[in-house]
């Protein structure tokens, strides 16, 4: 998944961003956030920190099932807005969701995650659908980025002082 996930936000950050993004206000500043993200996944790979499951309790199991196949459907959300080839927004290849997934990830492996992702991605994931993609770019499915965001943060709070702990062990 780490491979997958670095791949991905190479991809986001140096394509999407850099090379194709040339129009887009920040393309520079978020290709590098999304290109750090590359990077610190592919760092994983080797310290084998993080470690992606599903959780135990059985609310928070069954709500990841639930979210991950929202986010699959996430072009699906598109078409029902209007979006068709080529402009679906697909995990993997664009940011939003790509973000929600990871976020959704990262929310599996709490406590053990890297903060700097976490903070990088909520970055993305809150703010950004509520001001920029919804109303300025009529990006609807975002709202399923938003709402995981949302879900992250939360669930990064109530983990914060075991965060802390795993990242200073």
């Amino acid at each position: 998944m780490r491979i997958y996930l670095s791949l991905s936000f190479a991809w986001i950050g140096i394509v999407f961003f850099i090379i194709q993004g040339k129009g887009l206000a920040g393309n520079y500043f978020f290709g590098t956030l999304f290109t750090v993200v590359a990077i610190l996944y592919v760092l994983d790979i080797y310290k084998k920190k993080m470690e992606f499951r599903l959780p135990k309790t059985g609310w928070q199991k069954y709500l990841t099932i639930l979210l991950i196949a929202i986010i699959i459907c996430y072009p699906l959300f598109g078409m029902a807005f209007g979006h068709y080839f080529p402009k679906l927004i697909i995990v993997g290849t664009h940011p939003c969701p790509t973000a929600a997934f990871a976020l959704l990830l990262l929310t599996t492996a709490l406590p053990q995650v890297n903060r700097i992702i976490y903070g990088i991605l909520l970055f993305w994931a809150v703010p950004f659908p509520v001001f920029i993609q919804i109303p300025k770019f009529g990006v609807y499915e975002d709202s399923i980025m938003l709402g995981i965001g949302i879900y992250s943060l939360i669930m990064l709070i109530m983990n914060w002082r075991l965060t802390g702990k795993s990242n200073s062990e």
